[in-house]
């Protein structure tokens, strides 16, 4: 925000001296250089701001396309559907039931998944045991 102040005062200034050269009839080409220049400048920052956008919004797409969406999960019987319980978070159930088509914005903390070799890592997890 404070870059787009600065922008916005270099442009007002381009344009003031652009006006007051042009009402004392001096040397137009002098007067004119460095006004452009400063327009110049401000217009290539903006081109190269928008160029990082996209690459950054695309990176962020492809790192998106390669969060796994669907997890095993070991859930009781009463939190099955991906409703969350009370006293689930924490607590590591045993009691319940593989599921092994879970979506993984349900996952809370204390959920048992389970790997195979290949499988992407759905969430920070604490690794129990390895067969």
């Amino acid at each position: 925000q404070i870059l787009l102040c600065v922008a916005g005062l270099s442009c007002l200034s381009s344009v003031t001296e652009i006006i007051t050269s042009s009402l004392d009839d001096v040397d137009m080409v002098q007067t004119l250089v460095e006004p452009g220049i400063i327009l110049l400048i401000l217009v290539l920052n903006a081109i190269v701001g928008v160029i990082q956008q996209i690459s950054a919004l695309e990176s962020m797409d492809s790192l998106a396309k390669l969060q796994p969406k669907l997890a095993t999960v070991l859930r009781s019987k009463d939190s099955i559907n991906g409703d969350i319980i009370d006293g689930l978070e924490g607590d590591h159930n045993t009691k319940g039931e593989w599921v092994p088509s879970f979506n993984v914005s349900h996952l809370v903390p204390g959920d048992l998944i389970k790997l195979k070799i290949g499988d992407m890592v759905p969430a920070d997890v604490v690794i129990i045991k390895l067969d």
